[in-house]
């Protein structure tokens, strides 16, 4: 959902950008953009059933939007929303995606796209956009908005660093990129990366309450807020200190948001030359040229614009516009001269920015026409809500701020400070179940799950139709290893929520996990039953198919999830792991490498990948992602022997002797000895060490055991070798040679 204020003049922005002539340049460059830098929107032009549109790059809308113009075929279905804390409802009508061209980018959206009528937000901010692009595309690129040039580009990522990095966290549907400032003399708080708000941002409307009521925000000024839901009046000020950088606070035009989140927008953005890797989960900040973006208004003027008619929207009571007798609805068509039809609002607000400047202003009133000299100058204006501002916030509200910044806390990897903020909240609101909840994730991470389990269990008498609640509390008996009780609680989330596939899908990859894939594929129908493009659900499907030995089902299920949905991580990481066992080296690696980029970061997924790697012999490549299944799965036995067969046997760059033989006599003692693959690293570690008799010594003992079992033996990974090789490697012990691979 988005807005902006049509109040402060300078909010408004908008970025026409045309392709340049960048792809033999750089590779990584995907598409590029100019546009204004002089804290207008980001605008971008965007190809929609082969016609070409301004859509505003919009990172704080997590689907994308095209003005109901551009819809074809009947709507799928429609959802209501509210504004936290309003009554007001907004539905929502949902259609399939179109084709959308982004430069030389085609996409489609795996998911169905918003349809609304644009009309008035054109009108408020005077520029002709019929769409924003959001966060479902924009998640897939690193953004790279150059300020000092007026360029915009999407880059491959990850990017090349440049810049102070700060790290974005998302959200658990990836969907609204945050990052953690500070506020002086209050602490974080998270802050929605919104490239599509204008101005420096928001602040959640408590938290703006509480500063303003402690005078940590002044001079409150009104302003209103567009949204889809229409307008809004609320509150503006100066925050005086604030940073995402470590570096200096600086001081803040901030609003108070509509929406009951904080934000960043364009004119806090544009302080920085900025890339936004999100697939990587970093923001690159480098100080920009722009400086500060000018926000005083000495007018008291706001316009509005309908095709190129240009007209007042509102005048601020006492300011120079209502002196020299302008009304709203006038209709302006020239200022100082220049006709304004064409000009963009942040340029006419440019033009009242400076106090003692007479500006001459042509209008049309009725069928006459007028002219005025106005004097700029600033004028009293009386302060917003009063009596609001100077009443203390309620303990239920204090409890509210102390659960969002104990949150902030967390993202910053601080639980001491975000435990101490949660038991505060809870000492002011016993009944206070955000803080419950989210003090059970500190305890759990802490790994505290009596307390965790405590907590949680109180959150759920609150609240006890509350699935999330109940699913969390799933999760953490399966942490425990309580497997029916996770069970039930899965269970009993089908039952409160059963339009819900993603419940059917994770009480499926349960069964997965114990190997009842008949129970987690008929888990896995249910949820594709109720949603039929679900394409977790479809990769779930053929994840069962895949290990029930269906294997031409299962590739066509995995295809079909990632044509349904090309973000699909479970289906890349699903099809990789099956080309992978199929011996499909080639195939198997772009789909393991996708799967990654896209969160899967499992133990399985970078072993499988260590394998391809194996066989195309690119061991440097080898070696990293077994150390990292070494870091998610310390005591892997399979990790283990690659790595130290690798440092033992490797190129000069890569061996380490002493480490290998540190792994393989690892490897051996879980196994008591009687593992000849593992003896075999033995051997080949203290080879490498200079123990040639030892290396002898346990290269015999191998053999031996390959001799009882058969011609034939896994290994390493899942390769076979004939048992003469064992015996060749022995013949290099013997002669004093380590072996080299």
């Amino acid at each position: 959902m988005k807005r902006f204020r049509a109040g402060l003049l300078a909010a408004v922005l908008v970025l026409t950008a045309v392709a340049g002539s960048w792809a033999n340049q750089d590779p990584s460059i995907l598409a590029e953009f100019d546009v204004h830098n002089d804290g207008d929107w980001l605008i971008i032009p965007v190809t929609v059933h082969g016609k070409t549109y301004q859509f505003v790059v919009d990172t704080g809308c997590s689907q994308t939007v095209i003005d109901s113009t551009l819809t074809r075929g009947e709507s799928l279905h429609s959802e209501e929303w509210k504004r936290p804390g309003h009554r007001v409802v907004k539905t929502l009508t949902f259609y399939k995606a179109p084709e959308i061209k982004v430069g030389n980018i085609a996409w489609q959206a795996p998911y169905p796209v918003i349809g609304e009528d644009l009309t008035d937000l054109r009108e408020l901010s005077g520029h002709s956009f019929y769409g924003l692009l959001g966060m479902d595309f924009l998640a897939d690129y690193a953004v790279q908005v150059n300020f000092d040039a007026g360029k915009m580009r999407l880059l491959r990522s990850p990017c090349r660093p440049n810049g102070k990095a700060i790290p974005i966290v998302f959200d658990k549907k990836r969907s609204r990129p945050l990052v953690v400032g500070e506020i002086a003399g209050w602490g974080p708080e998270a802050h929605h990366i919104d490239t599509g708000a204008r101005g420096y941002g928001d602040l959640r409307k408590e938290l703006f309450h509480f500063l303003a009521h402690k005078g940590m925000i002044r001079n409150l000024a009104s302003s209103k807020a567009g949204t889809l839901c229409g307008t809004e009046k609320t509150a503006a000020g100066w925050l005086p200190g604030f940073s995402i950088d470590e570096g200096s606070p600086r001081s803040l035009n901030i609003g108070e948001s509509p929406f009951g989140i904080s934000a960043l927008g364009v004119s806090f953005w544009r302080r920085f030359n900025v890339i936004l890797d999100f697939p990587n989960e970093t923001v690159y900040l480098e100080k920009s040229r722009c400086g500060e973006d000018d926000l005083h208004d000495y007018s008291g003027l706001a316009f509005t614009r309908k095709g190129k008619v240009t007209s007042v929207l509102e005048i601020k009571k006492g300011s120079p516009a209502d002196n020299a007798g302008l009304k709203a609805g006038d209709v302006v068509l020239s200022i100082d001269g220049k006709s304004v039809a064409e000009a963009r609002f942040i340029e006419l607000s440019n033009i009242f920015k400076t106090p003692g400047k007479k500006v001459a202003i042509l209008y049309k009133r009725g069928d006459m026409n007028y002219e005025v000299a106005l004097e700029l100058k600033s004028w009293k204006e009386k302060p917003p809500r009063t009596a609001y501002f100077k009443k203390a916030p309620s303990r239920k509200t204090q409890a509210t701020l102390l659960v969002n910044r104990g949150r902030a806390f967390g993202m910053r990897k601080d639980a001491v400070r975000a435990l101490a903020d949660f038991d505060e909240a809870i000492r002011l609101n016993p009944r206070d179940v955000d803080a419950l909840f989210y003090r059970s994730e500190v305890f759990a991470d802490k790994k505290e799950y009596i307390r965790a389990l405590a907590d949680l269990n109180k959150a759920i008498s609150l609240k006890p139709k509350d699935a999330g609640l109940v699913w969390a509390r799933g999760q953490l008996f399966y942490t425990q290893g309580y497997l029916e009780k996770a069970f039930e609680s899965f269970q009993k989330c089908v039952h409160l929520d059963p339009k819900n596939p993603a419940a059917f899908c994770e009480i499926g990859r349960r069964y997965c996990e114990q190997g009842n894939f008949e129970k987690a594929l008929a888990c896995a129908d249910q949820a594709i039953q109720l949603f039929p493009e679900e394409a977790d659900a479809i990769a779930l499907r053929a994840a069962c198919l895949a290990m029930l030995k269906h294997e031409d089902k299962a590739l066509k299920e995995f295809d079909r999830a990632i044509r349904i949905n090309p973000r699909c991580g479970s289906a890349y990481y699903g099809r990789g792991i099956m080309l992978t066992n199929a011996g499909d080296y080639q195939k198997a690696l772009p789909d393991l490498i996708k799967g990654i980029e896209l969160g899967q970061r499992t133990w399985q997924i970078y072993l499988a990948r260590a394998t391809v790697y194996h066989h195309r012999r690119e061991q440097e490549k080898e070696i990293a992602d077994l150390e990292e299944v070494l870091h998610l799965d310390p005591n892997n036995s399979l990790a283990h022997r690659g790595l130290a067969w690798n440092l033992a046997t490797g190129p000069k760059k890569l061996r380490d002797g002493r480490r290998a033989l540190v792994l393989a006599q690892k490897l051996c003692a879980w196994t008591e000895y009687k593992d000849a693959n593992a003896l075999e690293v033995l051997a080949a570690a203290h080879a490498e060490a200079g123990n040639y008799r030892e290396a002898v010594r346990w290269q015999q003992s191998a053999i031996q055991i390959y001799a009882a079992s058969g011609s034939r033996y896994d290994r390493y990974y899942f390769g076979f070798e004939p048992v003469e090789l064992a015996r060749m490697r022995l013949g290099s012990y013997e002669k004093n040679t380590p072996l080299r691979e």
